[in-house]
């Protein structure tokens, strides 16, 4: 073997080893289930871990770029945090609504001109849904870019879905595909169970939504799990 393909062999070899390192052993469902029984919420949010949750929790931890990534929007929640727990407290509602904000926008504060939905701000309202929800939206004023209003108006919109629906999934269900979806759903497969209405094929927003927070919610509550 001569000196430039030892080159090549050596410098496969290193990369494979950093594939290798950068890569975390999936969390089992056992240790998953485990983690949330351990973080009991003063508000009855029970996080919910299941197949589906256990997915989108290893998607968000198998690499090191994703888990620095999430580090980072955990800071920038920490730097957010005296207000939303202010506004949690105030609308009675639970620390692991915040998971939305995450898995919605990291916790960044983007102008609707950053996606084609056209929504803003740390909880991504769109146009229609903000000013239902009592925020203004305009060319000189848009409420949902002021974090402490956009957060007042997202709780209390969960907090309602809440009350209407009867469980914080159903109410997270609500917040991504609408109420009156999730109402229907819950007439049309009869039962109010939020994962079982997307495993029968609950139409409303994006199918792994539900997963997607229970995950969220289980690494705010676990920022270790990101070490």
């Amino acid at each position: 073997m001569n000196s430039n393909s030892i080159r090549k062999l050596l410098i496969a070899s290193f990369a494979l080893v950093g594939i290798f390192a950068s890569a975390a052993e999936p969390v089992s469902l056992e240790r998953a289930q485990a983690l949330a029984a351990s973080s009991p919420s003063n508000q009855g949010f029970a996080i919910i871990v299941n197949e589906s949750v256990l997915v989108q929790l290893n998607r968000y931890l198998s690499k090191a770029a994703s888990r620095k990534a999430l580090r980072r929007s955990l800071d920038r929640m920490e730097t957010m945090r005296s207000m939303l727990e202010t506004e949690a407290q105030s609308a009675g509602a639970p620390w692991e609504l915040m998971a939305i904000a995450l898995v919605e926008s990291t916790f960044k504060n983007p102008p609707e001109t950053a996606n084609k939905w056209k929504s803003a701000g740390i909880w991504q309202f769109t146009r229609g849904s903000a000013r239902v929800h009592g925020l203004t939206v305009g060319p000189k004023l848009d409420e949902r870019l002021d974090p402490q209003k956009s957060t007042r108006a997202a709780l209390h919109y969960l907090k309602a879905n809440f009350e209407t629906l009867g469980s914080w999934p159903l109410a997270i269900l609500a917040y991504n595909g609408g109420l009156s979806k999730v109402k229907k759903g819950i007439a049309q497969h009869s039962s109010d169970d939020a994962f079982k209405l997307v495993e029968a094929g609950f139409k409303g927003g994006d199918r792994d939504y539900l997963a997607k927070i229970m995950a969220a919610a289980l690494i705010i509550k676990n920022p270790s799990l990101l070490d």
